[in-house]
């Protein structure tokens, strides 16, 4: 199912596209794109998320493109799924499946990972400025809230809420 949103553009087009090397059997052959809309999308996954998706290539290329995002920058997230039956899981760890980014109906992007030897989150971003430096700093906070997530202090004071507020 895709949704458009309002808020569109006319003439203006997004483009995401990349590679990912070590794409393997366990993950689907489609990529999607969900709109987080609020602190409680951040961490939560299901399909009225769900905005757009592509498939995936026997190399690993893939490109999603529409016209269905507002011309604000918000946002959003591109992830991969391991099973039919499971689409909206969001897994973290060694084979973290996803990405969250800063978009609009404008945004070029290109994203390259390789899936064999780092979780999704560390993927190359080509953007512009706005997306490739929120990438990078989603990248330091998601690594750190990680590290630190197990330790009492940070449960009490790096809530997802605060982690939300700071990025």
């Amino acid at each position: 199912m895709v949704i458009h949103l309002t808020g569109i553009t006319k003439g203006s087009a997004y483009v995401i596209s990349g590679r990912l090397t070590g794409f393997s059997p366990k993950w689907d052959s489609k990529i999607y794109l969900a709109a987080i809309r609020s602190i409680n999308d951040f961490q939560s996954a299901s399909d009225d998320l769900k905005i757009n998706e592509a498939v995936i290539d026997k190399q690993g290329n893939f490109v999603l493109q529409g016209n269905n995002l507002p011309s604000d920058v918000l946002f959003y997230r591109v992830y991969l799924s391991n099973d039919g039956e499971k689409s909206m899981q969001l897994i973290t760890g060694e084979e973290q499946n996803f990405i969250h980014l800063l978009l609009n109906n404008n945004s070029v992007l290109v994203i390259n990972a390789d899936l064999n030897t780092r979780p999704f989150y560390y993927a190359e971003i080509k953007a512009s400025a706005y997306s490739s430096l929120f990438a990078d700093f989603y990248k330091n906070i998601y690594y750190l809230n990680r590290q630190n997530f197990y330790s009492p202090y940070t449960k009490t004071h790096l809530n997802d809420e605060k982690a939300f507020q700071l990025i």
